[in-house]
């Protein structure tokens, strides 16, 4: 089994765009968790189950979709609003699917990614399909995002 790599991704702007990326996120279906899914933010084509393994790393920077059962949603609306979803994924955050979606919404993406095994952990923000923010997380960092447990086995 892969190593467990645990994501907070941060979607932030304005209320309407981000119940938009949302909906597109859930595959336009109703509010049920398990609707959401990568695929409905930028779909696979149609290929072998290893082909597609590889089209996934190469497009989405992992091999298939989160872990569904690790997967949270929180909303904190103020003038603005902020969406938070929690998942897993295995080896590392999806960072090039985060890249290609920035590019169709007028919002900010925030991933924040720690795996200890391979000692991933990095917080990224993407605008309009460009990184404008890139970092390594120190302790304390990953303890505030994943945890205490998280940040004392790294």
């Amino acid at each position: 089994m892969a190593n467990l790599c645990e994501n907070v991704l941060r979607i932030s702007g304005a209320h309407k765009d981000i119940i938009s990326f949302d909906e597109r996120f859930r595959g336009g279906k109703d509010m049920k968790d398990e609707y959401y899914s990568f695929e409905n933010l930028y779909p696979a084509p149609e290929l072998s189950i290893s082909d597609k393994c590889e089209w996934c790393k190469e497009h989405w920077s992992v091999k298939g979709n989160f872990y569904e059962e690790n997967f949270a949603k929180d909303t904190i609306r103020d003038d603005d609003m902020e969406t938070y979803y929690y998942f897993d994924t295995a080896w590392r955050g999806p960072e090039l699917l985060i890249q290609h979606i920035s590019k169709e919404f007028d919002l900010e993406f925030m991933l924040v990614s720690s795996e200890p095994g391979s000692n991933i952990r990095r917080l990224v923000v993407f605008n309009n399909g460009i990184m404008t923010s890139e970092e390594e997380l120190n302790d304390e960092e990953v303890a505030y995002w994943f945890g205490e447990d998280e940040a004392e086995s790294a």
